[in-house]
């Protein structure tokens, strides 16, 4: 795929954090495309979820969107997009994933719908199942000490599944 440009005149800094582009917003938070950068050059593109300014002050969300990220961090499975840091940086609360390069599953069935094209079936199969594997892998999970985590995604939708270019399917943001 085309990489995205990184000379946007409206990229600004949080932390390590460059920001790129706005790739979402919801009520309580902003997801960017960020550039996180660190020693010798290192350089890699993430979705990064900030928590919206005016939720800060709220200790409960702040508290909840911290848990979040704690326990979706433990979870390394191949259909969960997967948390790669999470902290505070310039006064803002940051949790970065891991940036699946594709489209969320909710813009490419209407996509689809636009332009009369129908999903094998297939491939809508292959999807559901890829799906199903990482949820059933988030409520399976166990911690360090074997524990059970009783995790479950409380925000399942088309939206919070995202297929990459080359075909992965992963579940993101497990719901605040």
């Amino acid at each position: 795929g085309v990489a995205p440009r990184l000379d946007l005149p409206e990229m600004f800094r949080i932390g390590r954090y460059i920001v790129v582009r706005r790739l979402g917003s919801g009520g309580m938070a902003d997801v960017y495309l960020a550039r996180a950068e660190g020693e010798a050059g290192f350089e890699r593109l993430v979705a990064l979820k900030v928590i919206q300014d005016e939720m800060v002050s709220n200790p409960k969300f702040v508290s909840h969107f911290l848990d979040e990220a704690r326990l979706a961090s433990q979870l390394s499975h191949p259909n969960i997009v997967a948390i790669t840091d999470l902290g505070k940086a310039d006064d803002k609360y940051v949790i970065a994933m891991e940036y699946v390069d594709g489209s969320d599953l909710e813009r490419l069935i209407h996509s689809a719908a636009r332009r009369q094209v129908f999903v094998p079936v297939r491939v809508g199969l292959a999807i559901v199942r890829h799906i199903c594997d990482g949820l059933h892998f988030a409520h399976q999970a166990v911690d360090a000490r074997g524990e059970a985590l009783h995790l479950v995604h409380r925000d399942v939708k088309s939206a919070n599944v995202f297929v990459s270019r080359n075909g992965d399917v992963k579940v993101g943001d497990f719901g605040i």
